[in-house]
This record gives structure tokens, sequence and C-alpha cells, in this order.
């Protein structure tokens, strides 16, 4: 069995994904010691949230280069506030990318119009993608070429439990879980992107809400190398009321948002003609829970 065979028989991907982004062709070496001088060099820049601004923040919420995700209840605002973040790369005059197995293109389109995108920058900056079959050989080689001489900042993939059903995978098995992220997810972030997997949030065996994981295996939240949000609603958006959304930190692999925090109230407002504005803040007061009491003095 030839290298590539294997590559593809352990992670569901072409050989090419592997060739394309991390070079390691041969068996073995990946187990290899990394080069540290790398990240030990003075102009090492340490990983940071640096896409989708918060007002009154100087931290952003998603990472670069990274597989990040939001989840919530379906139909809380997920995509909304996707669209939000893409709009925002879009007027800066960067390319992004939208992976959607949920939606059609007229659906994006008039939301991001809505939002204030012109159909220029939408010609010009949107990557609308819309799979329909298994990530493979000439999926990959079709998203490179697509992606040839282009650099887009931001990749959404409306959404995670329709990627890995359309791939033949489980939700709720690990390995699967971990398979999958080996390919169409880590194929972008390692290309640079931020990677952002919209997800639903899982039911308890009293059909209780979750909010602490997506649903399915909690492989989903480890397989996560930037930042996990949980999308609660406070309003719920519609075309005749406004929206307020807050999104909680469940994970944040380097630590710039504390877990259980409230890192941006997002305000989904309509206005008279038609249109929507979409405001993320910093909230002044971010602590969902309170802090237990440690008497640490007399500890």
């Amino acid at each position: 069995m030839s290298t590539a065979d294997v590559f593809e028989l352990e992670t569901g991907a072409p050989a090419e994904t592997k060739k394309a982004t991390s070079e390691r062709l041969r068996p073995g070496d990946s187990w290899k010691p990394v080069d540290l001088s790398v990240v030990l060099a003075a102009d090492y820049v340490k990983p940071r949230p640096l896409i989708g601004d918060v007002a009154g923040s100087d931290v952003a919420m998603f990472y670069p280069g990274r597989i990040n995700t939001i989840f919530g209840d379906s139909g809380g605002g997920k995509t909304w506030y996707a669209l939000y973040v893409m709009s925002e790369e879009m007027r800066a005059g960067h390319d992004v990318v939208l992976v959607d197995y949920e939606d059609s293109p007229d659906s994006a389109i008039a939301r991001l119009e809505q939002i204030g995108v012109s159909q220029r920058e939408i010609l010009r900056h949107l990557i609308y993608i819309q799979p329909n079959e298994k990530w493979d050989r000439a999926s990959q080689a079709a998203l490179e070429a697509t992606l040839e001489g282009r650099n887009p900042t931001v990749a959404v993939i409306d959404s995670f439990g329709e990627a890995l059903g359309v791939d033949g995978f489980s939700a709720n098995a690990d390995e699967e879980v971990a398979t999958w992220m080996r390919g169409t997810a880590r194929f972008l972030a390692e290309r640079g992107l931020c990677v952002v997997l919209l997800d639903h949030t899982v039911k308890s065996i009293a059909s209780a809400r979750s909010t602490d994981f997506a649903s399915g295996t909690q492989r989903k939240r480890a397989s996560i190398s930037g930042a996990a949000y949980f999308l609660k609603v406070i309003a719920a958006t519609s075309r005749w009321a406004d929206g307020h959304l807050q999104l909680i930190s469940r994970k944040c692999r380097h630590g710039w948002w504390p877990k259980d925090n409230v890192a941006a109230d997002v305000f989904i407002t309509n206005l008279p003609n038609s249109g929507v504005k979409i405001v993320a803040k910093k909230p002044s007061d971010t602590a969902v829970k309170p802090k237990v009491f440690r008497p640490t003095v007399y500890m």
C-alpha cells in the first residue's frame, strides 16, 4: 500500500491535502521532533483571536489558522452573526468562504445585502460553496483550484452536523468526528483561514438543553483548536422584533476569553429600509456564573 493510500485510509481525505498543507508524506514523520526554534524566535507571534471585532474590547472572537465554533439553538441567530463577521472582512477587502450545507445562495446574498454589503463586494469577495458530495480527492482538488490565487481570511461551515452527514460520519462517534476534522476543516485552517463551524446544542436524556456542548460526541469540542462559544438568545430576532444575543466562551485554547464569560453582546436591529444592523459589543458584566469563594488565605 502506498503512502498516499495510507493517508487516505486514515483521514478520509486525499493525499494531496497532506502534501499541500504539511508536506509530511512518509509514515512516521509526524512522530519526529518539531523544530521549536520557530516558536522560540524573537519575532514569533503567539496565537490571538483576530477575527470578529468586539466594540470596546481589544480582543476579537476567533483565531486565524485554527478551527473555531459557535453552537446554539436552531434559528437562534448563528448564521446571522457568522454572516456579520464575514461582512466585516469583505468590507475590509478580504475574500471569505461560505461552505453552505443547509441553505441556498439567494438566502445568504439576501442577508448580506440586508446587513449592508454591496453586490459588488459580494461578487468580488464571497466564495460560496454548496457541496452535496463527500470530501475526497476530487472535491479537495476542486477547492484548491477555487482558492488558487485568492487569500480568504474566514471560512464558515454551516453546519457541522450536516457536513458530517454528507461525508457519511456520525456526530456521536469520536473517531469519525476526528477523521472529519482532519479533512475539510483542517485543510482550510492549515491554509491560514479562520474556520468557524456552526453547530447545534445537545439534548440530554430528559430533553433538557445543554449549553456546555454541541450535539454529539464531546470530541467535537476537543477538536477545536481555537475558540468555542455558546450562543445564548436573550431576545429572539424576527422581521418585527430586534434581537439580543450573547456569545459565551466555552473554550478558548490560548486563554484570551475565560470559560463561562460573556465575550460579546450582539444586537440585531431592524432598519426602516428593510436592512439589518448588527453590532457586537463588549458586555459591561462579563461573568455568567458567580465565582465560588475559596478561602485561600486560610489554606
